[in-house]
């Protein structure tokens, strides 16, 4: 079902863009510019859905891609500025160029090394929102966990709702079967839940959820390097990246 709804909304993206729609609705639907939110940066990322298990691929972006649409952006003189620049920008309330700024969430170690050398080698201002126990094996990245574990799995055994299941993860079309079964009633659990089963079904598949954290993230001396960059600038993004609506208002507030 979530595979349809995003092969829905992408057909009529698509129908927008061919049939030259996005034209006569710019005028009224483009606004004053756009925030860019991206997550990782990945060689092998856009990868045929039949050749490569990545049911969190919507999260990531190639190095090509990347420098791609910097590229693109200017040659439509379209201006890449700071969230500070938007920030004024908006304030104003003056007629401004158009702009885009880019965000990446979370502090993964590829923005570090596949997306900060792009970046600066165009001067693109942009913003890391940083998870700070990220890099201590704090943040407990579930979803990621999960889609690790399947990659890597010929079978699960899992309980969910009450029921056993058995999932077969051999094909790659399996691992997706395998996944959509998963992840939609792990998302849908309480804060509490959800800890307590990725960490049982993590430890029960030989992962460690600390490890993990740890060896996806940007350490502490390459966030440093990269704030010291006029170019970057680090926001906050939680210390845990726990779902804030799920939390007792205390530990929200913590």
């Amino acid at each position: 079902m979530h595979h349809l709804k995003s092969a829905i909304f992408k057909a009529g993206l698509d129908t927008l863009y061919y049939t030259g729609a996005y034209r006569a609705l710019a005028p009224s639907w483009q606004g004053l510019g756009a925030i860019l939110m991206l997550h990782h940066v990945k060689p092998e990322a856009g990868e045929s859905r039949k050749k490569r298990f990545a049911p969190n691929g919507i999260l990531e972006v190639s190095p090509d891609f990347l420098d791609s649409v910097i590229r693109r952006l200017k040659s439509l003189d379209i201006d890449i500025i700071s969230l500070d620049e938007a920030f004024q920008r908006l304030s104003a309330k003056q007629p401004s160029r158009r702009f885009v700024c880019f965000t990446f969430d979370d502090g993964y170690h590829d923005n570090f090394e596949q997306a900060y050398p792009i970046l600066k080698a165009h001067d693109c201002p942009f913003t890391v929102y940083v998870a700070t126990e990220l890099p201590y094996g704090g943040a407990e990245l579930w979803w990621l966990a999960l889609e690790t574990i399947l990659a890597g799995a010929s079978h699960v055994e899992v309980e969910l709702g009450g029921a056993r299941l058995s999932l077969p993860c051999e094909s790659i079309d399996q691992k997706y079967d395998a996944w959509d079964k998963i992840y939609w009633p792990v998302r849908a659990m309480s804060d509490e839940e959800q800890r307590s089963f990725m960490r049982e079904f993590s430890d029960a598949h030989g992962v460690d959820m600390t490890e993990y954290s740890r060896r996806l993230s940007m350490t502490w001396e390459q966030v440093i390097d990269m704030e010291r960059d006029p170019i970057c600038t680090i926001g906050a993004h939680t210390v845990s990246h726990r779902a804030m609506a799920k939390l007792p208002d205390d530990e929200m507030m913590d």
